[in-house]
């Protein structure tokens, strides 16, 4: 699932095939609310976290995924 923030890709909790990325990629994980407590991250139902209005997340970080294949 794509979230309407950063187009970024929805894992929540799960595996991230590395053979989609073959190069260096940036992550940052974003926290989301669960706004109806299904346990599932759903898009257009479940919104980020914001202190401030900018969303709680982690810095962004630079993966070569190359070196995972």
């Amino acid at each position: 699932m794509k979230n309407s923030y950063d187009n970024g890709i929805n894992a929540d909790g799960g595996v991230l095939e590395t053979q989609a990325f073959l190069r260096t990629n940036v992550i940052r994980t974003a926290i989301y609310q669960d706004t109806n407590t299904d346990r599932q991250l759903e898009e257009g139902i479940d919104a980020p976290c914001l202190v401030d209005d900018e969303v709680v997340q982690a810095s962004p970080t630079r993966v070569n995924f190359s070196h995972f294949d």
